[in-house]
């Protein structure tokens, strides 16, 4: 892939330069720049020169396209969703598939729990002084603490699989289990290869924990019992593989046990960023927890391909989310940060027009595909719009969240987001039992819009961002209209095709879009480099 590093010894930084550069940076009206300290960010092919003076559009530029790349790998599981779903909906049947989707959100509860949040903080880290020894530092003492996190949450499983409807930790509760262990580990060593530009190794990483483990589990269950155990003992082994790639790549520093400076300084961070990622994941998947326990398996897994569909954007910009973020941590200067997060913040509005129109007009021919008449496709519409609607605020408060955690405000998130899971949570237990599956939906759409709403205000106590212009509002708000208003087109026959051609039309304004935004930050850097 082009930029591709693999090759080039030691970190690459995206702070590393050769020095302060006093041209001022470009920022919204209204902020004073102060001075500029740091090297431009410029897409791949790009010589900055011997100094190339720092720059929002090109910063931006970067984001998304080379970090975007990232975003691609880390979504994998997207992919997978795609082509494993509509086959494992088949072999496994309602009932064992809904074992499957509930045992899959009970693997991310735990995920997060295991890693400490130290995927994030190990990042914070590695954009600091010294920051590549000290992140293999770091990775080492990972291992241990995840390792003995993963084994007192094993332990403990007889205490607490009754209570998430799961019985008396049964198999593929505990299969479960040891995989969110082996997963924290590879998130948090994928976190190092991002930071070092090693894509390809990324890359393959993703391919193996999103793909092939899920893949080969639904083709070993097809030619055996069709049972989920199936599918989970085999991604497990295959989940184990990625981490020992990941840990032959970047060797973790094993003397790192004993920097507890390191440890310790890393952890008060990331801490905060446990609650703070459960809770996020619980906004996510606690309406299927719900609805297993008060409809069963069936529902459950009706809810999860629906809601699988409807949140292909939410999941795009965790995933985004999570690639940005080193880029920022890298940035210093406040208002050089606030021009970045809000000149991506407009670029990512003007995306999402495009991209969730798309997903509410192809969600319901997709699931057709994706699962046998006996999920009775056609009542599972709403549920989609519904979602997919919820991605512009989930946007918003990652804005937000990412100003916050770059001023080290990880509590305050944590806050934040605990506060709205457990908002999430009352919602669907007071609207499944009345709404069914819709009543999850709707909390997500509901919780998800206060989520925004908090975090924006908290944040502008911080640093306020420029706000999105009026027009780009007015954008938003007739794509919130053109999604519920899809929802009244037949989903068969001659509507099909008609589905199908909007949703041609809106990838390729996506395409389009995604262009300017990358062109917009390699000409600015070009012209940053032209004589006077």
């Amino acid at each position: 892939m082009t930029g591709e590093r693999d090759a080039v010894p030691g970190p690459s930084r995206p702070d590393a330069g050769p020095g302060p550069v006093r041209v001022p940076a470009l920022v919204p009206d209204g902020l004073d720049p102060g001075p500029v300290r740091g090297p431009a960010l410029v897409p791949d092919g790009l010589d900055p020169g011997p100094a190339a003076p720092d720059s929002v559009g090109a910063t931006v530029g970067t984001m998304f396209g080379r970090d975007s790349l990232y975003m691609v790998a880390s979504s994998l599981n997207l992919l997978a969703g795609v082509l494993v779903t509509p086959v494992m909906t088949r072999v496994l049947g309602l009932h064992q598939y809904g074992i499957f989707a509930a045992d899959l959100a009970l693997l991310y509860v735990l995920y997060y729990t295991a890693n400490l949040g130290l995927n994030i903080g190990i990042q914070r880290l590695f954009s600091g002084e010294d920051g590549e020894r000290r992140s293999r530092n770091l990775l080492a003492a990972s291992i241990v603490l995840v390792l003995s996190v993963t084994t007192v949450i094993y332990l403990t499983g007889p205490l607490w699989s009754p209570h998430l409807g799961f019985g008396a930790f049964p198999l593929s509760t505990r299969l479960t289990t040891i995989w969110s262990g082996f997963f924290a580990l590879t998130w948090i060593c994928l976190a190092i290869l991002r930071c070092n530009e090693r894509l390809l190794v990324f890359t393959t990483v993703c391919l193996m924990q999103a793909i092939v483990g899920v893949g080969a589990g639904t083709v070993y269950a097809f030619f055996h019992q069709r049972l989920a155990t199936e599918v989970l003992a085999v991604a497990l082994v295959v989940q184990a593989c990625a981490v020992v790639l990941s840990l032959v790549t970047i060797t973790p520093h094993w003397r790192g046990l004993y920097d507890f400076r390191t440890v310790w300084t890393t952890l008060s961070f990331s801490i905060p960023i446990v609650p703070l990622q459960i809770s996020t994941f619980v906004l996510s998947a606690s309406d299927r927890f719900v609805i297993l326990r008060d409809l069963g398996p069936g529902p459950t897994g009706r809810y999860q391909v629906a809601y699988t569909l409807g949140a292909v954007g939410i999941s795009m910009l965790t995933f985004l989310n999570l690639a940005w973020l080193p880029r920022i941590f890298a940035i210093k200067d406040p208002h050089h940060r606030a021009a970045v997060l809000a000149h991506s913040r407009d670029g990512l509005y003007r995306l999402l027009v495009p991209v969730t129109l798309g997903i509410a007009l192809g969600g319901p021919v997709a699931l057709r595909i994706w699962a046998p008449a006996s999920f009775h496709t056609d009542s599972l519409v709403l549920v989609i719009l519904l979602v997919v609607t919820s991605t512009i605020p989930v946007c918003t408060a990652f804005v937000h969240s990412r100003l916050m955690l770059a001023e080290g405000r990880s509590g305050i998130v944590a806050i934040v987001t605990v506060v709205a899971a457990l908002t999430n949570i009352a919602l669907n237990l007071a609207m499944v039992p009345h709404l069914k599956i819709y009543g999850s939906a709707l909390a997500t759409l509901i919780t998800y819009a206060a989520l925004a709403i908090g975090m924006a205000s908290i944040s502008r106590l911080m640093l306020r961002l420029p706000r999105p212009p009026l027009m780009l509002w007015v954008q938003l708000a007739g794509a919130v209209a053109l999604i519920f208003a899809s929802g009244l087109l037949p989903t068969r026959g001659i509507w099909t095709i008609v589905r199908l051609v909007g949703v041609a039309g809106c990838a390729v304004l996506a395409y389009r879009t995604l262009r300017v935004l990358q062109k917009s930050g390699a000409e600015e850097a070009r012209e940053a480099m032209l004589p006077e």
